[in-house]
């Protein structure tokens, strides 16, 4: 398999990384394999989760804590 790695920019919040896959996955239907954040931390995009990070109802913490990625 082939596969596409974009570093972005500008953007050192794990909100904003998560709305713009969610961007992608509407506008395209591409999920991204994980997010790194700014620390190196790796994490699955969960689209649940991230709505309830948007509304305040779990924090960056809480969303890493469910969603980190360990690579095989």
């Amino acid at each position: 398999a082939m596969k596409l790695l974009y570093t972005i920019k500008g953007i050192n919040d794990l909100e904003c990384a998560l709305a713009l896959a969610a961007e992608v996955k509407a506008e395209v239907g591409l999920t991204p394999d994980y997010i790194e954040t700014d620390k190196g931390e790796r994490v699955r995009y969960d689209r649940a989760d991230f709505k309830r990070l948007e509304k305040g109802d779990i924090g960056d913490s809480d969303y890493i804590d469910r969603h980190r990625f360990l690579a095989d």
